[in-house]
């Protein structure tokens, strides 16, 4: 067994002789023996968690540790924190992700970048809803890529409007905003504040203590943010359906979806058109992406038609 394998066990008998034994203290509360000894075993586990640090710098790790906290609550349900675990990781890879192959609309993870940025479970802290987890350090030697996804997971979750939101949103991704959102929904839900630290040869790199009003805040703050963009089509299909009253349109291709939306008034007013009958069309489509429900929405106009009947051949006789 290695070293620090070791440590993590000594840890962990520790931590749970601690948890036994304040369990027995809350029936014997004038034992001061027993307190004597809860501080002797603090101690002890304090001083294995240096150890533990300086163990994972010999073995090329990194340490990430993340807590949740509340106040005064003593205990925590467990789906709470399992989901902001998970979702903590998601974002975490989310974000890698985006700076290595570039910012998405969606996140499709290949299993390389899950393997690359897969953090492992080393142990829980005394005391506290709070976790130590490692990643080799040995991948940052040519690939910063995984520290800069750190660093902007701890910016990401400072932003506090929805410029800076979208700003996010624009360098990595609204995948990566999207899956913020579920980890700050797991932390609304619970009512709990979060603390993520990065160590790096016993050193703390990134550090970041978010509170929990100012997690609802920055979940209020991505649910009021939204991303538009428009473009213009130029297209050949059938119209099948037009309503002047309404001025609504309705067009269908061969080999692609079909389109319906609003359309321009002059269509059908200034201009007759025929129905069903093949035409060229302008139309300008209009995406709003919703970086809290990871959805987007897709509006249409129909600008312009032109006929694009093909004219038929002359009679040869």
């Amino acid at each position: 067994m290695s070293t620090l394998l070791d440590t993590i066990e000594k840890l962990q008998s520790t931590q749970e002789a601690i948890r036994r034994t304040k369990e027995l203290l809350a029936k014997h509360p004038r034992d001061y023996g027993m307190l004597a000894n809860i501080t002797s075993l603090e101690k002890r586990a304090l001083s294995l968690e240096e150890d533990f640090l300086a163990e994972a710098s010999t073995e090329h790790l990194d340490i990430c540790t993340y807590r949740m906290f509340a106040d005064e609550r003593k205990t925590y349900p467990i789906l709470a924190v399992g989901s902001a675990l998970s979702d903590l990781q998601r974002w975490f890879s989310t974000v890698y992700d985006a700076l290595k192959h570039g910012p998405k609309r969606r996140a499709k993870l290949a299993p390389e970048t899950v393997q690359q940025s897969t953090l492992d479970f080393a142990f829980a802290f005394t005391g506290s809803i709070g976790v130590a987890m490692t990643i080799p350090s040995e991948r940052l030697l040519f690939d910063n890529d995984l520290q800069r996804a750190i660093q902007k997971v701890v910016e990401m979750a400072g932003a506090d409007s929805s410029e800076k939101i979208y700003h996010f949103a624009k360098e990595v991704g609204a995948a990566s905003v999207s899956a913020m959102y579920r980890w700050v929904s797991d932390h609304v839900a619970s009512g709990t504040g979060a603390e993520i630290k990065w160590m790096r040869n016993q050193a703390e790199v990134v550090a970041g203590t978010f509170e929990k009003h100012q997690l609802a805040d920055l979940g209020r703050a991505i649910e009021q943010t939204s991303e538009e963009t428009e473009e213009t089509l130029n297209v050949v299909g059938d119209l099948v359906g037009a309503d002047i009253n309404r001025h609504t349109f309705h067009l269908v291709f061969e080999e692609a979806e079909e389109i319906r939306g609003t359309m321009a008034e002059s269509i059908g007013l200034e201009y007759t058109v025929e129905l069903p009958r093949r035409y060229m069309a302008v139309i300008r489509k209009i995406s709003f992406v919703n970086y809290a429900k990871d959805e987007e929405y897709v509006k249409y106009h129909l600008l312009e038609l032109k006929d694009a009947q093909q004219p038929r051949e002359p009679d040869a006789r």
